[in-house]
């Protein structure tokens, strides 16, 4: 990921994108939960506004600046709405977002500068609430050994070794995400357990959909390279 950083006084706004998957998704959150949030998205790199002050944060990636006007809530909501081609935010949900409006307009601005090639690929943006899921800090995810074994480090051994049966790349990344964004929601829990649980009664459906699933590609970076101009005639017959 890309992270891009705001600080308010009590909250701040997050923009994480993968031009890679077309992920592009926004929040607000209190700033208490910042450094557990930017943990779990692991991003390769963050952007701030110049001024920004970063150092309670600890961060370990590359950071880089920004003019802090980039960050200024009109400038990055019209970066927003011109590259979107619309009118308004409201269709993507954070119109009433100015943090997490600032983080995304200064985003798709960097991508501008650095990657322009990349930014057909960024065609949508999601709003999340940070609030809907479980915080679950570094430590606490190396206590429950959810992606590394405590003692070897690695990833054989966890929990996320143990019951990773997907057969699919995208499949793969979303169970990484539900593992560590554990839902609060109970209605969208027991949703997500009933359809477990239908697959648990239904073998033959349950296998001819892994039969089906392990034939599919990663398509999510398949189109985004044909969306570049960056795919090779196998890539094509794979797509």
């Amino acid at each position: 990921y890309l992270v891009s950083l705001v600080l308010g006084e009590e909250k701040a706004g997050l923009a994480c994108v993968d031009i890679t998957t077309s992920e592009f998704s926004v929040t607000e959150l209190p700033l208490s939960r910042l450094t557990t949030e930017i943990n779990r998205l692991q991003p390769s790199e963050v952007i701030a506004a110049q001024n920004a002050d970063l150092s309670a944060l600890e961060l370990t990636m590359p950071v880089s600046r920004l003019d802090d006007y980039r960050y200024e809530v009109e400038v990055a909501r019209q970066t927003l709405l011109d590259h979107f081609g619309v009118k308004t935010l409201d269709g993507f949900g954070c119109a009433g977002l100015p943090l997490a409006v600032s983080a995304a307009g200064a985003a798709i601005h960097y991508i501008q500068e650095t990657q322009k090639s990349g930014l057909g690929q960024i065609t949508g943006l999601s709003t999340y609430s940070a609030e809907a899921y479980m915080a679950l800090d570094t430590q606490t995810q190396r206590n429950l050994e959810i992606f590394q074994a405590s003692r070897s480090g690695n990833v054989q051994g966890s929990l996320l070794s143990v019951i990773d049966l997907t057969r699919t790349a995208g499949g793969g990344r979303l169970l990484k995400r539900w593992l560590g964004q554990p839902l609060l929601d109970i209605k969208k829990l027991n949703q997500r357990q009933d359809a477990i649980d239908w697959f648990s009664d239904h073998t033959l459906a349950r296998t001819r959909a892994v039969s089906l699933l392990g034939e599919i590609s990663d398509l999510e970076r398949l189109t985004n390279r044909v969306r570049g101009g960056i795919a090779i005639p196998r890539e094509l017959v794979t797509l």
